[in-house]
């Protein structure tokens, strides 16, 4: 009789919290995933109260980690443990770390002692460490670093003796190209510059004061550091030129402009429109060993531009949207080919397109053009990225080898999920999800997919379930429903992380027992990320 009711009690509760293809492992407390760890654990926190959680992907496996940690945002990986920012009423903002235990979930150092906090901002690995900004009464904010240990978290160099930083939180704009640390800071005789660290006190120093003098105004801000071959792309400001693409090797003499791709004193970083300064540079895309980035030139209003790190190979490659107002060229969207990239385009009015390019202008020409209901809503490129959260970057990877997806609009069938071999004859809607004009893909609230080795996963709504949580291989045959999570029309809303948990599927969802608060599910089975294939290498003898 004993054993008859274990067993029926452990079949309700496992009818809670089993839905056919996933699993609920945590009920109402609105858990977000912040990283998997390098072990079994994937750490979370609660949009709730900030509460710090990890999961092995079972129910049992998903608790709290600490009642008087809160989560704040900034982190980074060290080996097992993520160390990250986080308050307690005793020590304020502090730097904490968790290896997905209780035990192991701690304070690393009271840098600012008492309540007040140090408040530490932008953890950016580099050899074999984290590197950030905190602040001290000392001090004040200035560059640190830590090993996850008490003893090894020091302060790197004060490089404005005494109470006053070099700079602000969110203005440091650091970053490490695997070789040394830059960053925008202020030092005596200097407004906001840049600064390069090896790591160490004496290895900190001004690389260059690109805009000289020593008030706020005549600062170059230094910002959008991103990585080009042996070179560092960014961009800076000084009084001849305007906010301008720069680059660096490391060295002073190294540092230099690389164009002046608005001439004069004006900006080639934003665009005025009707009084105001409309910004247009948003990032850098590789291909070819050139990196790809919108700029206006004084005529074209942010078009496609390509650098190499000379001042000759950088050049408008096409002025794709023409006249003046706002476009869309979206070079961190775009998706690699041997011989091409492609990526999206918009005008915000009436284009609505997908562009390809093997970086000359004869080669940049439209791939294929949409006619959304909404007129000039861009198509949205899901990225097929394979991602190093120890390192910090990431890879792009096909899916199969050779596709990707995306969400596109046309008046017939609303926006809906596509796919693509690079080729036209080889792009097509892969379902009308919602039959009809209405949205399969939900643009505007709910954007959130993963890619796994075997199948793509992602939020859509067929118009009788709700916005749920679907799958396909890239075939309309195998293109279905994962769960009814919000049963019936109600919207489950699936939070995908863009990347998988220690080789899970753990997403947040809502099941309809809350309006707001969500929970959290995992899909059952085991998931591998997209296999990074080698596709063309040189080798050269040596010795």
């Amino acid at each position: 009789m004993k054993r008859s009711i274990l067993w029926t009690s452990l079949f309700l509760i496992m009818a809670t919290v089993t839905r056919g293809q996933v699993t609920q492992i945590n009920n109402n407390n609105s858990l977000q995933v912040i990283a998997p760890l390098s072990n079994k654990y994937t750490i979370l926190y609660s949009l709730i109260d900030s509460s710090i959680w990890s999961t092995d992907g079972t129910l049992a496996g998903t608790i709290q980690l600490s009642g008087t940690i809160k989560f704040e945002g900034d982190f980074g990986l060290l080996g097992v443990k993520l160390v990250f920012r986080g308050s307690t009423s005793t020590e304020g903002s502090e730097l904490f770390s968790t290896d997905g235990t209780s035990a192991g979930t701690k304070l690393v150092k009271d840098i600012y002692s008492g309540t007040t906090g140090s408040d530490p901002s932008t953890l950016v690995p580099f050899g074999g460490m984290l590197y950030f900004t905190a602040v001290t009464a000392a001090t004040g904010r200035e560059l640190w670093r830590t090993d996850g240990t008490t003893s090894g978290t020091t302060l790197v160099k004060d490089i404005v003796p005494g109470a006053a930083g070099s700079n602000t939180a969110d203005s440091f704009n650091l970053f490490s190209n695997g070789t040394y640390l830059l960053f925008a800071a202020q030092s005596a005789g200097a407004g906001i510059e840049l600064w390069k660290s090896d790591g160490t006190a004496s290895g900190t120093t001004l690389l260059k004061d690109i805009n000289t003098g020593n008030s706020g105004a005549d600062s170059s801000n230094p910002r959008y550091f991103y990585t080009l071959n042996s070179i560092v792309l960014f961009y800076a400001t000084d009084a001849t030129h305007g906010e301008e693409l720069w680059k660096t090797d490391g060295t002073s003499s190294g540092t230099v402009l690389v164009k002046d791709i608005n001439p004069g004193t004006g900006n080639s970083s934003s665009y005025p429109y009707f009084g105001f300064q409309i910004p247009v540079i948003t990032g850098f895309h590789t291909f070819a060993n050139a990196a790809y980035f919108e700029a206006f030139d004084g005529t074209s209003n942010g078009e496609l531009w390509k650098t190499d790190g000379t001042s000759g190979n950088t050049v408008l490659v096409k002025d794709i949207v023409t006249g003046i107002g706002p476009s869309y060229i979206g070079t961190l969207n775009a998706v690699n080919y041997p011989s091409k990239f492609i990526f999206p385009v918009s005008d915000g009015t009436s284009r609505s397109e997908l562009w390809q390019s093997d970086g000359t202008a004869a080669g940049t020409t439209l791939f294929q053009s949409f006619s959304p209901a909404t007129p000039g809503q861009i198509p949205i490129v899901f990225l097929p990225i394979s991602t190093n959260f120890s390192g910090g970057t990431y890879n792009q990877v096909l899916f199969g080898g050779s596709k990707f997806f995306f969400a596109a609009g046309t008046s017939a069938s609303g926006y809906e999920l596509y796919i693509s071999d690079g080729t036209l004859g080889g792009t097509s809607m892969v379902k009308d999800i919602n039959p009809g004009a209405a949205d399969g893909i939900d643009i505007a609230n709910n954007i959130s997919y993963v890619y796994t080795s075997a199948y793509f996963f992602f939020a859509a709504n067929d118009g009788t379930h709700g916005n749920e949580l679907w799958k396909t291989d890239g075939t309309s045959a195998n293109t279905s429903m994962v769960q009814d999570i919000n049963l019936n029309a109600g919207d489950g809303r699936p939070e995908l992380p863009f990347f998988l948990c220690n080789n899970a599927i753990i997403f947040g969802a809502n099941d309809g027992n809350s309006a707001t608060l969500t929970d959290l599910f995992v899909v059952n089975g085991a998931f591998f990320a997209l296999p990074v294939t080698l596709v063309d290498f040189t080798a050269t003898l040596k010795g």
